[in-house]
Protein backbone atom coordinates (compact mmCIF):
# COMPACT_ATOMS: atom_id res chain seq x y z
CA UNK A 1 0.00 0.00 0.00
CA UNK A 2 1.25 3.47 -0.86
CA UNK A 3 0.89 5.16 2.54
CA UNK A 4 1.80 8.57 1.15
CA UNK A 5 -0.96 8.27 -1.44
CA UNK A 6 -3.54 7.15 1.12
CA UNK A 7 -2.56 9.93 3.55
CA UNK A 8 -2.95 12.52 0.79
CA UNK A 9 -6.32 11.01 -0.07
CA UNK A 10 -7.47 11.25 3.56
CA UNK A 11 -6.44 14.91 3.75
CA UNK A 12 -8.33 15.65 0.54
CA UNK A 13 -11.50 14.01 1.85
CA UNK A 14 -11.21 15.74 5.23
CA UNK A 15 -10.73 19.12 3.54
CA UNK A 16 -13.74 18.50 1.31
CA UNK A 17 -15.85 17.50 4.33
CA UNK A 18 -14.82 20.71 6.06
CA UNK A 19 -15.88 22.74 3.00
CA UNK A 20 -19.14 20.81 2.85
CA UNK A 21 -19.73 21.54 6.54
CA UNK A 22 -19.04 25.24 5.88
CA UNK A 23 -21.73 25.40 3.18
CA UNK A 24 -24.09 23.54 5.49
CA UNK A 25 -23.33 25.98 8.30
CA UNK A 26 -24.05 28.85 5.87
CA UNK A 27 -27.43 27.27 5.09
CA UNK A 28 -28.26 27.03 8.79
CA UNK A 29 -27.22 30.65 9.41
CA UNK A 30 -29.44 31.54 6.48
CA UNK A 31 -32.29 29.72 8.19
CA UNK A 32 -31.74 32.00 11.19
CA UNK A 33 -31.90 35.07 8.93
CA UNK A 34 -35.05 33.69 7.32
CA UNK A 35 -36.72 33.50 10.73
CA UNK A 36 -35.68 37.10 11.43
CA UNK A 37 -37.26 38.26 8.15
CA UNK A 38 -40.39 36.26 8.93
CA UNK A 39 -40.70 37.89 12.36
CA UNK A 40 -40.16 41.33 10.77
CA UNK A 41 -42.76 40.57 8.04
CA UNK A 42 -40.09 41.15 5.38
CA UNK A 43 -41.37 38.94 2.57
CA UNK A 44 -38.80 40.09 0.02
CA UNK A 45 -35.94 39.53 2.47
CA UNK A 46 -37.29 36.06 3.24
CA UNK A 47 -37.31 35.13 -0.45
CA UNK A 48 -33.74 36.36 -0.93
CA UNK A 49 -32.50 34.33 2.03
CA UNK A 50 -34.37 31.25 0.79
CA UNK A 51 -32.52 31.55 -2.53
CA UNK A 52 -29.18 31.90 -0.71
CA UNK A 53 -29.93 28.81 1.40
CA UNK A 54 -30.78 26.89 -1.75
CA UNK A 55 -27.42 27.92 -3.25
CA UNK A 56 -25.55 26.74 -0.13
CA UNK A 57 -27.44 23.45 -0.19
CA UNK A 58 -26.51 22.98 -3.84
CA UNK A 59 -22.84 23.72 -3.10
CA UNK A 60 -22.87 21.07 -0.36
CA UNK A 61 -24.41 18.62 -2.81
CA UNK A 62 -21.70 19.26 -5.38
CA UNK A 63 -18.96 18.52 -2.84
CA UNK A 64 -20.81 15.38 -1.79
CA UNK A 65 -20.69 14.16 -5.40
CA UNK A 66 -16.97 14.97 -5.57
CA UNK A 67 -16.28 12.99 -2.38
CA UNK A 68 -18.19 9.98 -3.71
CA UNK A 69 -16.25 10.18 -6.97
CA UNK A 70 -12.98 10.38 -5.06
CA UNK A 71 -13.89 7.38 -2.91
CA UNK A 72 -14.65 5.39 -6.02
CA UNK A 73 -11.37 6.32 -7.73
CA UNK A 74 -8.91 5.48 -4.94
CA UNK A 75 -8.11 1.92 -3.92
CA UNK A 76 -7.12 0.57 -0.49
CA UNK A 77 -9.63 2.70 1.44
CA UNK A 78 -12.44 0.17 1.77
CA UNK A 79 -11.85 -0.06 5.52
CA UNK A 80 -13.38 3.36 6.12
CA UNK A 81 -15.23 4.07 2.85
CA UNK A 82 -18.62 3.22 4.37
CA UNK A 83 -18.07 5.54 7.35
CA UNK A 84 -17.00 8.44 5.14
CA UNK A 85 -20.04 7.96 2.91
CA UNK A 86 -22.29 7.93 5.99
CA UNK A 87 -20.78 11.19 7.27
CA UNK A 88 -21.06 12.78 3.83
CA UNK A 89 -24.71 11.87 3.30
CA UNK A 90 -25.57 12.97 6.84
CA UNK A 91 -24.06 16.43 6.35
CA UNK A 92 -25.81 16.73 2.98
CA UNK A 93 -29.12 15.93 4.68
CA UNK A 94 -28.48 18.73 7.20
CA UNK A 95 -28.19 21.27 4.37
CA UNK A 96 -31.37 19.88 2.79
CA UNK A 97 -33.25 20.15 6.10
CA UNK A 98 -32.19 23.80 6.49
CA UNK A 99 -33.59 24.58 3.04
CA UNK A 100 -36.75 22.59 3.72
CA UNK A 101 -37.34 24.30 7.08
CA UNK A 102 -37.54 27.77 5.51
CA UNK A 103 -40.33 26.55 3.21
CA UNK A 104 -42.65 26.25 6.18
CA UNK A 105 -42.14 29.89 7.13
CA UNK A 106 -44.09 30.81 4.01
CA UNK A 107 -46.99 28.53 4.96
CA UNK A 108 -47.74 30.47 8.16
CA UNK A 109 -46.31 33.80 7.07
CA UNK A 110 -49.21 35.89 8.45
CA UNK A 111 -49.23 34.20 11.85
CA UNK A 112 -47.75 36.19 14.73
CA UNK A 113 -46.13 33.97 17.39
CA UNK A 114 -46.78 34.61 21.08
CA UNK A 115 -43.78 36.00 22.95
CA UNK A 116 -43.06 32.67 24.67
CA UNK A 117 -42.97 30.81 21.32
CA UNK A 118 -40.90 33.57 19.73
CA UNK A 119 -38.28 33.40 22.50
CA UNK A 120 -38.10 29.60 22.44
CA UNK A 121 -37.83 29.58 18.65
CA UNK A 122 -34.96 32.07 18.64
CA UNK A 123 -33.20 30.06 21.36
CA UNK A 124 -33.58 26.92 19.28
CA UNK A 125 -32.35 28.59 16.09
CA UNK A 126 -29.31 30.08 17.85
CA UNK A 127 -28.52 26.70 19.42
CA UNK A 128 -28.69 25.00 16.01
CA UNK A 129 -26.33 27.64 14.59
CA UNK A 130 -23.96 26.92 17.49
CA UNK A 131 -24.06 23.16 16.93
CA UNK A 132 -23.36 23.59 13.20
CA UNK A 133 -20.39 25.81 14.06
CA UNK A 134 -19.16 23.11 16.43
CA UNK A 135 -19.32 20.58 13.59
CA UNK A 136 -17.18 22.92 11.50
CA UNK A 137 -14.68 23.18 14.37
CA UNK A 138 -14.63 19.38 14.58
CA UNK A 139 -13.79 19.11 10.88
CA UNK A 140 -11.00 21.67 11.21
CA UNK A 141 -9.57 19.96 14.30
CA UNK A 142 -9.39 16.66 12.39
CA UNK A 143 -7.43 18.23 9.55
CA UNK A 144 -5.09 19.94 12.00
CA UNK A 145 -4.81 16.78 14.12
CA UNK A 146 -5.92 18.82 17.12
CA UNK A 147 -6.24 17.18 20.54
CA UNK A 148 -9.71 18.74 20.84
CA UNK A 149 -11.30 16.39 18.27
CA UNK A 150 -13.24 14.29 20.78
CA UNK A 151 -14.04 17.36 22.90
CA UNK A 152 -15.96 18.83 19.95
CA UNK A 153 -17.92 15.58 19.60
CA UNK A 154 -18.97 15.76 23.26
CA UNK A 155 -19.93 19.44 22.89
CA UNK A 156 -22.18 18.51 19.96
CA UNK A 157 -23.88 15.76 21.95
CA UNK A 158 -24.61 18.15 24.83
CA UNK A 159 -25.93 20.81 22.47
CA UNK A 160 -28.25 18.29 20.80
CA UNK A 161 -29.76 17.42 24.19
CA UNK A 162 -30.45 21.10 24.83
CA UNK A 163 -32.09 21.54 21.41
CA UNK A 164 -34.21 18.44 21.98
CA UNK A 165 -35.51 19.95 25.24
CA UNK A 166 -36.38 23.27 23.53
CA UNK A 167 -38.19 21.32 20.82
CA UNK A 168 -40.35 19.58 23.43
CA UNK A 169 -41.20 22.93 25.04
CA UNK A 170 -42.19 24.37 21.65
CA UNK A 171 -44.46 21.40 20.96
CA UNK A 172 -46.16 21.89 24.32
CA UNK A 173 -46.70 25.57 23.52
CA UNK A 174 -48.02 24.50 20.12
CA UNK A 175 -50.72 22.36 21.72
CA UNK A 176 -52.20 25.55 23.14
CA UNK A 177 -52.15 27.14 19.68
CA UNK A 178 -53.72 24.01 18.20
CA UNK A 179 -56.86 24.46 20.31
CA UNK A 180 -57.81 27.49 18.20
CA UNK A 181 -55.78 26.93 15.00
CA UNK A 182 -55.10 23.27 14.27
CA UNK A 183 -53.59 23.87 10.80
CA UNK A 184 -51.10 26.38 12.17
CA UNK A 185 -50.09 23.92 14.88
CA UNK A 186 -49.48 21.16 12.31
CA UNK A 187 -47.39 23.50 10.14
CA UNK A 188 -45.42 24.77 13.13
CA UNK A 189 -44.69 21.25 14.31
CA UNK A 190 -43.36 20.35 10.85
CA UNK A 191 -41.08 23.38 11.06
CA UNK A 192 -39.87 22.55 14.57
CA UNK A 193 -39.25 18.93 13.59
CA UNK A 194 -36.95 19.92 10.75
CA UNK A 195 -34.90 22.13 13.02
CA UNK A 196 -34.69 19.37 15.62
CA UNK A 197 -33.72 16.89 12.89
CA UNK A 198 -30.82 19.16 11.92
CA UNK A 199 -29.42 18.79 15.43
CA UNK A 200 -30.04 15.03 15.34
CA UNK A 201 -28.18 14.64 12.05
CA UNK A 202 -25.25 16.76 13.22
CA UNK A 203 -24.98 14.59 16.33
CA UNK A 204 -25.10 11.50 14.12
CA UNK A 205 -22.28 12.87 11.94
CA UNK A 206 -20.23 13.63 15.06
CA UNK A 207 -20.69 10.10 16.41
CA UNK A 208 -19.61 8.62 13.07
CA UNK A 209 -16.57 10.89 13.05
CA UNK A 210 -15.75 9.91 16.63
CA UNK A 211 -15.63 6.27 15.55
CA UNK A 212 -13.12 7.20 12.83
CA UNK A 213 -11.02 9.21 15.27
CA UNK A 214 -10.92 6.39 17.83
CA UNK A 215 -9.96 3.88 15.13
CA UNK A 216 -6.84 5.96 14.42
CA UNK A 217 -5.73 6.20 18.07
Amino acid sequence: MNLEKVTKFELNVQSMLRDMSRHTSDAIRGMGLAVDHWLDRDEEGLKEVQEAIYASEQDAGVIMSEIIELLSAVSNVNDFRREILAVTTTIDRVADLARSATFFLSTFYEWKPPERVRNLLMEMINSVIDISDELLKLMSSIINRSSFQLKHVEEIRQMESKIDQIYKELVLEGLIIGKTDLLCFIQLREFYERIEEIADEIERAAILIRALIISEL
